[in-house]
């Protein structure tokens, strides 16, 4: 009789969520292997699996194995599997799998306040300028009054400019969504160049504050300088970012990566962390707008291969800091819930413009005319919400299960799909990812997975805020 493997069944719960996650021991109920298991590598002894609706990675003794391709378990073993949610009743393994909805309405707002900035972005890609138009707040009302004033709401005081410029459209579109919505939440995204009667409004009314800062000064004030000469951008920033922080806010950013940039990714990392940065945002620049008009490596993304393994470093590092890493390139495995969706966009979201035209994803306005666009989905016109059907059901159809390629993919909850806006510039087509960003984003988490299971068969104690460590 073989004898029995003394080794037990090891995993990294990646979210909160995933504690949670009991194993049900019904008699009579049929098991099945947790859906979605799939085979990263293997690691000393064990074969590492990612199975992303319990939101796990599993280190599994190889002598629990008898295949990994397709997976098939020992039956000896079950017990252990069970416990470990490894093998799951019928009817709860089903109820894991994430649906689409494509009857709800998207409860994400985002407001472009103004088009005009005071930071001169070298890769900006709205083309933001000093002078320019603010939003018109009649139609914010037609939009609001459109939506069921019982809807959980999310708004964001965006702009493809500087929100802030528009302080007084501001105040007003907060009035009335407040008045609108019973339940409200406000962000804003911010280069800090504003005063602090500015800073003093958005603390008293709880408005979350991002802001975006580019790294140390040589590549901040290189990349994104304040369009007065006289003003030191990064400076400026600074000194507002250090009021936030005199008031417990002020912890998180966003930062744009150019190919110049990138060389420097660890030492921004580090810089953040210095600044007592909890939320670090790590954002390839977007090959649209100014970016397309240059060829310089402030203009220019970064390698996507070279940023993803800068970024997998960086992320592995951030994990023992405690310190939280997401990017537009790939959203968080420590945030992100299983999803068939992307992001926002494929809802639609509700991007209100300047002029009353409403976009699924702020960053794809350039990229053609509003006819064209696929990304305009309607419009306010005549007191009126004006929905383009046939654009808005392309977008909510572009989702992880109509994509070319995700259906096998071990990144397919996570990705789903990857950004459309991207899709779309690169391809020409919502549903077609592009192909190296997909290689890109297997390799990171190839590499940032392997590092987790090495702080795991180290024996480290639970060490990010949103994560743990388990074993069976």
């Amino acid at each position: 009789m073989e004898k029995k493997s003394s080794k037990t069944i090891k995993w990294i719960n990646l979210q909160q969520e995933a504690i949670e996650f009991k194993p049900s021991r019904s008699l009579g109920n049929q098991y099945r292997i947790v859906p979605d298991l799939f085979f990263i590598g293997e690691k000393e002894s064990y074969y590492m699996f990612y199975t992303p609706l319990l939101l796990r990675i599993y280190m599994i003794p190889k002598d629990f194995v008898i295949s990994t391709q397709p997976i098939e378990l020992r039956k000896e073993y079950f017990p252990q599997l069970i416990e470990s949610m490894l093998m799951l009743p019928n009817d709860q393994a089903l109820a894991l799998i994430p649906r689409v909805n494509l009857n709800g309405t998207s409860n994400h707002i985002r407001l472009i306040l103004s088009s005009r900035c005071n930071s001169n972005c070298s890769y900006c890609y709205a083309g933001a300028k000093s002078i320019g138009k603010s939003i018109n707040l009649d139609h914010l009302e037609t939009l609001i009054n459109y939506l069921p004033e019982n809807l959980h709401i999310d708004i964001e005081l965006h702009g493809n400019g500087e929100p802030t410029i528009a302080m007084q459209e501001l105040k007003k579109a907060y009035k009335l969504c407040k008045k609108r919505f019973k339940f409200v939440k406000f962000s804003t995204q911010t280069n800090g160049l504003f005063s602090k009667k500015t800073a003093d409004w958005l603390i008293k009314n709880q408005i979350s504050t991002s802001f975006s800062i580019d790294g140390p000064e040589f590549i901040h004030n290189k990349q994104r300088p304040a369009k007065n000469s006289k003003t030191n951008g990064f400076n400026k920033t600074m000194e507002t970012l250090r009021y936030f922080q005199e008031h417990n806010l002020g912890t998180s950013v966003i930062c744009v990566v150019t190919a110049y940039s990138n060389k420097y990714l660890n030492e921004i990392y580090q810089f953040f962390k210095s600044i007592n940065i909890k939320t670090i945002k790590l954002n390839p620049v977007v090959d649209v707008g100014n970016a397309r008009l240059f060829d310089d490596d402030i203009h220019n993304p970064p390698d996507i291969s070279e940023f993803a393994q800068n970024f997998a470093l960086i992320q592995s590092q951030a994990y023992l800091d405690k310190i939280m890493i997401d990017s537009d390139f790939m959203g968080s495995f420590h945030t992100r819930k299983p999803h068939p969706m992307h992001c926002q966009a494929c809802m639609p979201q509700f991007v209100l413009d300047t002029d009353g035209k409403i976009l699924a994803c702020s960053e794809a306005a350039s990229i053609e005319t509003p006819d064209k666009n696929p990304f305009y989905w309607a419009e306010i016109k005549d007191n009126q919400v004006i929905v383009n059907e046939e654009k808005k059901n392309e977008l909510m159809n572009s989702h992880m299960f109509n994509m070319d390629g995700c259906s096998n993919c071990f990144l397919k909850w996570i990705c789903a799909g990857s950004c459309l806006h991207q899709n779309y510039s690169e391809n020409h087509s919502l549903r077609q990812p592009i192909k190296s960003h997909c290689e890109a984003k297997r390799a990171y988490t190839m590499t940032y997975f392997s590092k987790l299971a090495e702080y795991l068969l180290n024996g480290l104690p639970p060490i990010a805020s949103d994560s743990s460590l388990n074993s069976v």
